[in-house]
């Protein structure tokens, strides 16, 4: 009954990975691992069963500490503003650092999410590749609880009294079919952190995976 045996086994370690308190208590999870419970289901059953519950542990297993934030030299901010026309715009830009301000850039700030509205903008990037039919929306979950590394609304860096003495210059990212101002997070700071001003531009005509209006209901 090796095949029984793999599943009791990816059960219980599902268990524990979506219920690590709650299962903790031994007697909770007790019948789930107690082989005579395995002998009465039919292959038909348990197969697919630990199938599931291996790729889920998997899924789970694979984004520990992802994603990878890369390392940059000097501060970027973030700020999501509104047009007149509603549409949202994320702002990535040169933050002003401890040398420039009277207290530090990061000292008691708050970083901005990865995704502007967590899990409901990871969730609205499932859907469109249709892991949302498929229950696979956990995919990009992790996302929704990532840092985009850049402070909020942190103040911009002084050009006059910059290093280079210029003007930042300005880019423009206007997404395709399924995208959103959010998924290039990571490459904009990096462009910020370089002393370029990047505006992420979230279209409302629905092209968007997922935006907010100015009702403050979604539209994808």
């Amino acid at each position: 009954d090796s095949h029984r045996a793999l599943l009791r086994s990816a059960v219980a370690l599902l268990l524990l990975l979506l219920h690590p308190i709650k299962c903790a208590d031994a007697f909770t999870i007790a019948p789930l691992i107690d082989p005579q419970f395995y002998h009465a289901i039919p292959n038909t059953i348990t197969y697919p069963t630990a199938f599931i519950a291996a790729f889920r542990t998997g899924a789970a297993v694979s984004v520990i500490n992802q994603p990878r934030m890369p390392s940059i030299d000097s501060s970027a901010g973030s700020a999501v503003l509104r047009l007149p026309s509603g549409t949202r715009v994320r702002l990535f830009y040169p933050a002003a650092n401890c040398t420039e301000t009277s207290t530090s850039a990061t000292e008691g700030s708050q970083m901005a999410p990865y995704c502007t509205n967590g899990r409901q903008t990871s969730d609205g990037m499932a859907a469109m590749v249709g892991f949302g039919l498929l229950g696979l929306s956990f995919l990009l979950g992790h996302l929704a609880d990532a840092s985009s590394g850049c402070i909020q609304n942190a103040p911009m860096i002084d050009s006059a009294n910059s290093k280079s003495n210029n003007t930042p210059p300005l880019l423009i990212y206007s997404h395709g079919y399924g995208g959103n101002m959010d998924m290039a997070t990571y490459f904009f700071r990096t462009m910020a952190s370089k002393g370029m001003i990047v505006a992420a531009i979230e279209h409302t005509d629905g092209t968007a995976s997922s935006t907010v209006l100015e009702d403050g209901s979604e539209r994808r």
